[in-house]
């Protein structure tokens, strides 16, 4: 696998040219995964505006565990979890 095989290269060269080698580039391309969350984040906002929930500003491990507590009573609200 393709994927094994990156990931057993470890450390021991540098990661832009393993990309370089497996890929054919050295650039690295996170379009995918915001296109993938867009709703996901779409939908936190509304949540966040409509229950007056600012997160913005200080420590991003405290504002993840801040959304994370949200996500997790919203949901549990919804009994989806």
């Amino acid at each position: 696998m393709l994927s094994r095989q990156l990931l057993s290269l470890g450390a021991s060269e540098p990661w832009p040219e393993i990309l370089l080698e497996f890929t054919g580039s050295d650039k690295v391309d996170a379009s995918a995964i915001l296109e993938y969350f867009q709703p996901l984040d779409e939908w936190l906002d509304q949540v966040r505006t409509k229950n007056k929930f600012d997160i913005k500003g200080g420590n991003p491990l405290f504002r993840m565990k801040q959304e994370h507590t949200l996500l997790n009573d919203l949901l549990r609200e919804q009994t989806i979890i």
